[in-house]
């Protein structure tokens, strides 16, 4: 009966390491595994989103003369952080898909958030840079 009580204790979410020692290896080195497993899957993700987050900080975008229209200047650096932000947004969403981003839920999400209200402010600045350039050639 108590080794059944200690394998039912191995399959809650509050296993220790004291109640490792306690039992024989061969009770639980499945769930160690599949615990190292999560572990290892999550700490992935964490590292991922840590990524994302860096290279889009080290994007920079400044205002340039254009080089056709004399007098005219533009956003430059526009479209790489554009396909950036597009990049990160598919994998975000191929994170949020994963079983293990449960424990990351919340800020996998609120940067999946960021990055499209950016791909939205990204797309129309283009369109306005596009505009502009349109109209500033016939003035």
């Amino acid at each position: 009966k108590d080794k059944d009580k200690d394998k039912a204790r191995l399959i809650t979410k509050e296993l220790k390491l004291p109640d490792l020692l306690r039992l024989p290896l061969a009770y639980v080195e499945d769930q160690v595994l599949e615990l190292v497993y999560q572990a290892v899957n999550e700490h992935q993700l964490e590292q991922t989103l840590m990524k994302m987050e860096q290279d889009l900080f080290h994007m920079e975008l400044r205002v340039v003369p254009h080089q056709k229209h004399k007098g005219v200047k533009i956003v430059e650096g526009l479209q790489a952080m554009q396909e950036a932000v597009d990049d990160h947004l598919l994998t975000t969403e191929s994170l949020v898909s994963r079983p293990f981003a449960k424990t990351f839920a919340a800020e996998t999400r609120a940067w999946q958030g960021a990055l499209q209200r950016t791909a939205e402010v990204m797309d129309e600045l283009l369109f306005c840079q596009h505009r502009y350039l349109s109209v500033a050639v016939t003035f």
